[in-house]
């Protein structure tokens, strides 16, 4: 897109040295970087736009062309007299059209501006406006005109926006309100000419006196040429491309972003530089090992810049996939490492202390696909691939006294540190959910820095040794439990005391689970549904139920079917573990429907109800029979659940009859609940 700034009036800027100067300056060696972009002359069937603008009365000879644009500020005091003969003049030109928009020096167009300052501002008595003698003079007020041009055989047709307005800075005409977004969605669908009379924000507007709603407004419509004034020192002209480089690359320089906005320049950047940075020496098979000996656009960046860039391409949240229900899984893409030797030499050490991986082995097949989709765990690699792989820094071995006398072959998955903490919680799930699993098992870490030769002092910092062990303290009586490598001796000791302390009891984590509960129900209270379900799913984690999505993991089944002993200090009388927790979990249910349903997610509201009317349906009857079991322990809340979800039902636009029938179940717990009573009689059969 074309920028064109049209001021006739130019003085000298004084370059001033800024704060923050480092942060641009790196900010602009990236933007320099950016392919540039050529105007195409194919010298025929053209049309000529001639551009002006702050002509303050003035009557300059001007070129020729098919239309002249004049961004305002025609006149010094905006007087009757002024903007007429402004008007004759520019109506005399050879140009087949003439547009104008008016600008700030320009006041005869500001009726409400002129009321509010008559006295400083006065006009001809009498003469408004209306009064002017256009002269076939097409005038824009936030307004746009569509011309035609016979041009090689073919109508073409040009459309125009205009607009007056300039963020406020005098007591002049048409001034916008600095703080207020006059101009989203103000430009037309289909303008292929932007007429101005302020520049957007960063583009030829001197000390950055340009409107920053307007750049945005620009860079959503992308019209074809963009005509402006204002700022007499901001003439000249400018191609760029609107994009998410040059959005950031404006951010920092408007100090409205810092150091964060330089990752999405350093994508884009690689993105639209790939063909010459990354992939250009791959045309055959022969020329592979090329770029390590060739050099490479990213080696005019300062050193600091490409290791940001080492650190955003290469780094875990580029190769992380974003969960799906909860699953997610890695690809990294080692393109970079092939670019020259330098780079390569850079890039790899970045990786290195970027990545810690940790591999498991275990003499049962099953335990990778265990973890991977039960455990939400992603996989770095497994299979023969994990066996070779000795690029770890902790090597984790699981095994049972009794399985190894039968010599099984071992089978090996690796992860990433980052996750180490969920293949942990998940392995005390899986503990407590088959109790006295861990008495047969036996576990074994092995430490080591794969990246320091044998012959050198390993590089394992304390920092790193806590992240790696940590994580170990969840997993509790086991049959053994060894270590191996430079473990710091303290670490050992603190991890093997965590170790030894037992599990929460049933009833602490029912206590936890209800205190978050009642948590999340005062943020309901308080208008705050989002929040509230935060904490409720919470909840369901403080008694094992893990969320994730529209999937829900239930752990623990075993580890709560107890009697709780009577002399519990929160559920006395001897309740059942396993009894207050499917109590709690159907309160849970009801509390985040009627959430969704206050947030209007319809769609949320009706699946989690549905998911829970369906285990009830499996639970009491015929398949598809919805029944009330008169007795149930939370049969209020199941009401609620069937209210709810009838209500989401509703509003999704689910068949009358099945609403019906989920208000009738919903009654038949709650029969004393007026909204419901009302809800079936405005569902039941209309008798004609």
């Amino acid at each position: 897109m074309l920028l064109e700034s049209s001021s006739l009036k130019q003085t000298r800027v004084r370059t001033v040295s800024l704060p923050r100067q480092r942060l641009r300056s790196v900010a602009k060696s990236l933007l320099d970087l950016a392919p540039r972009i050529t105007e195409q002359n194919t010298g025929q069937h053209q049309i000529t736009v001639v551009c002006i603008s702050d002509t303050h009365n003035n009557t300059p000879q001007l070129p020729p062309g098919d239309i002249l644009l004049h961004a305002g500020d025609l006149t010094e005091w905006g007087s009757f007299d002024e903007v007429q003969a402004q008007i004759d003049w520019i109506s005399k030109q050879p140009h087949r059209h003439k547009v104008i928009v008016a600008g700030n020096h320009d006041v005869l167009f500001d009726q409400d501006f002129l009321d509010a300052n008559h006295e400083d501002f006065p006009v001809r008595p009498g003469k408004t406006m209306k009064d002017l003698n256009w002269n076939g003079v097409i005038y824009l007020m936030n307004s746009a005109v569509t011309l035609d041009f016979y041009i090689g055989g073919a109508t073409q047709t040009l459309k125009i926006y205009g607009c007056p307005y300039t963020p406020q800075k005098f007591r002049s005409a048409f001034q916008a309100p600095r703080d207020v977004d006059t101009w989203k969605g103000q430009i037309p669908k289909g303008t292929d000419i932007l007429l101005t009379h302020g520049p957007p924000w960063g583009h030829l507007d001197g000390l950055r006196y340009g409107c920053q709603y307007l750049a945005r407004e620009i860079a959503r419509a992308r019209p074809r040429l963009v005509v402006f004034g204002h700022i007499h020192v901001g003439a000249g002209r400018e191609v760029i491309r609107f994009d998410r480089l040059r959005s950031a690359y404006e951010r920092i320089v408007a100090a409205d972003s810092g150091w964060e906005a330089i990752p999405t320049m350093l994508l884009m950047l690689l993105w639209l530089a790939r063909p010459l940075v990354l992939f250009a020496p791959f045309h055959t098979p022969k020329m592979a090992a090329a770029p390590l000996n060739g050099s490479s656009p990213l080696l005019r960046l300062p050193v600091e810049v490409r290791d940001i860039i080492h650190r955003m391409v290469l780094g875990p949240a580029s190769a992380k996939r974003p969960p799906v229900d909860g699953y997610s899984d890695y690809k990294f893409d080692l393109t970079l490492l092939l670019v020259n030797r330098q780079i390569h030499d850079e890039a790899r050490h970045i990786f290195q202390r970027l990545h810690t991986f940790i591999k498991i082995t275990t003499p049962w097949p099953e335990a990778q696909q265990h973890v991977a989709l039960q455990g939400y765990v992603p996989m770095i690699c497994t299979g023969p691939r994990a066996s070779k792989f000795m690029s770890y820094h902790l090597l984790v071995t699981i095994d049972a006294p009794f399985y190894a006398q039968f010599g099984h072959q071992s089978e090996s998955f690796v992860i990433h540190i980052d996750d180490l903490p969920t293949f942990c919680q998940m392995w005390q799930y899986s503990d407590l959910s088959h109790p006295g699993l861990n008495a047969h098992l036996r576990l074994t870490l092995h430490l080591q820095d794969p990246y320091t030769p044998s012959y050198s002092d390993p590089h394992l910092p304390r920092s790193l040794q806590t992240t790696l062990l940590e994580p170990f303290s969840k997993v509790k009586n086991l049959s053994s439990f060894t270590t191996q490598g430079p473990f710091l001796p303290s670490l050992l000791t603190n991890l093997k005391s965590s170790m030894a302390v037992p599990y929460p009891t049933p009833s602490a984590c029912l206590q936890r689970a209800t205190q978050l509960k009642d948590s999340g129900n005062a943020l309901l209270l308080a208008n705050d549904p989002q929040g509230a379900i935060a904490l409720y799913e919470q909840a369901f984690l403080a008694i094992h139920i893990v969320v994730q999505g529209r999937r829900r993991s239930i752990w623990a089944d075993a580890f709560f079917h107890t009697t709780l002993p009577t002399s519990d200090p929160n559920f006395p009388n001897g309740q059942n573990a396993h009894t207050l927790r499917l109590v709690l979990r159907v309160r849970l249910v009801a509390n985040i429907i009627h959430a969704y349903n206050l947030l209007e997610n319809w769609a949320e509201a009706h699946f989690w109800g549905m998911r829970t009317i369906e285990i009830m349906r499996e639970a009491t009857g015929p398949e598809g029979e919805d029944q009330v079991m008169h007795g149930f322990p939370a049969g209020n809340e199941l009401g609620k659940i069937y209210y709810r979800t009838g209500l989401a039902a509703r509003e999704l636009g689910v068949e009358k009859e099945v609403v019906r029938g989920l208000m009738r179940v919903a009654q038949g717990y709650l029969p004393g609940n007026e909204k419901v009573r009302k809800e079936v009689v405005a569902l039941a059969p209309k008798i004609l």
